[in-house]
This record gives C-alpha cells, structure tokens and sequence, in this order.
C-alpha cells in the first residue's frame, strides 16, 4: 500500500480508522439484514457488492485499476476462460463469486440445521440454498460449455506471434522516484523495445 499512497502516509492511512468504522457500520447492517430476510439476499447481495467495488476501483482509482482481480487467477487455465471474450472478466469475477457465495450459504444452511447456536438467526433452510446451488451449477456449466466450444471451435492454422514483457525494473513507482525523470524511463522501455523487436518479438 506504501507503494501506492507513498511513505508518508496518504489519506487511506490518514482516515484509516475512518475507513474500519465505516466498514464495521455496513457490515453489522448488512448481518441485520440477512437474519431478517432469512439469508435469502445473502448471495445475490454479496456477488453485486463484491464485482461492483471492483469496479468501482478500476474505474476511480487509477493506480490501483484492476490489481487483484479474482478472475486473474484462472489466467493460466484456458480451458475456462474463453467467455472473457464475451462477458468481461467482470463475468467472470462474478461466476466465481457467485460459485463461493453459493457454497458458503450451503455450508452455513448445513451447519445451522446439525447445530443449534444461542443468539444467531439460522440461514433459511433447504429450498433456498437448493434453489442458489442449481441456479449456480446451471451458470458454471453453461460457462465451462461455452468455454470449450470457444477455445476447441478456435481455427489451429493461425500465425504464431511472439510478444516481449519490457520491465525496467526501477526501484520506486515514477510518481515516487526522484532519479529517473520520466524521459529516463522512456528512453530505457524505447530501448529494451527495440532491443525485442530485434529478437523477432
């Protein structure tokens, strides 16, 4: 975080105690309002909050912009990324979120009926979570489907292209590095370009 906001100390860290307020304000409603309506929002509200902060990240914090993506993390399994194409890796963060929620509140309906706590309001019993665990299985099916047909029905005659990553490798972000002006910066990745374009990147 220092990395982003600097050493010393930008308003995340300023209202830092702000923020967790904050935070422990909406997440003890939101708790209110999943005992009240019985968890039956708990998926549908936890899917749209999660990929709606993202994108509310990437779109107004521009240093931060789309790090730590869930979806991100399948980028080495092409077999079920194709949809990408199609619905944005913000469908694809909330097929997963959505896989998760509908797990946890599966868990959480199975937990409440074995065991009984003192002081807690059980998560709505069986039609509830089987109806999120179809509709989920229905959604993850239909994507790894789609999946499959896009990558398998993709042509196999096309050109090879090699691509080169160019990292400098700077110690500090641009913003924070008073060395190497921005000229600097730009005459090295021109240079290292170049210098992969004449290994046939």
């Amino acid at each position: 975080m220092a990395r982003l906001f600097g050493t010393n100390f930008g308003p995340f860290f300023t209202y830092l105690g702000v923020w967790i307020a904050i935070l422990i304000f909406f997440i003890s409603k939101d708790r209110k309002f999943h005992e009240a309506t019985g968890y039956r929002w708990f998926i549908l509200h936890g899917v749209i909050a999660w990929v709606g902060l993202e994108m509310i990240r990437a779109s107004f914090i521009p240093l931060v912009a789309t790090s730590a993506f869930i979806g991100y993390t399948l980028a080495s399994q092409p077999w079920l990324i194709q949809p990408v194409s199609i619905f944005s890796v913000y469908g694809l963060n909330l097929l997963i979120m959505l896989v998760n929620f509908a797990l946890v509140h599966a868990v959480m309906a199975f937990s409440d009926r074995r065991w009984k706590f003192t002081g807690t309001v059980p998560v709505d019993g069986h039609s509830t979570t089987r109806n999120w665990l179809v509709v989920t299985s229905v959604a993850l099916v239909a994507w790894v489907g789609i999946s499959l047909a896009i990558l398998y029905g993709a042509p196999k005659d096309q050109p090879v292209v090699r691509v080169a990553a160019v990292q400098p490798n700077y110690a500090l972000p641009a913003f924070q590095d008073e060395v190497n002006t921005s000229q600097d910066r730009f005459d090295t990745f021109a240079q290292e370009a170049r210098l992969a374009a004449r290994q046939a990147a």
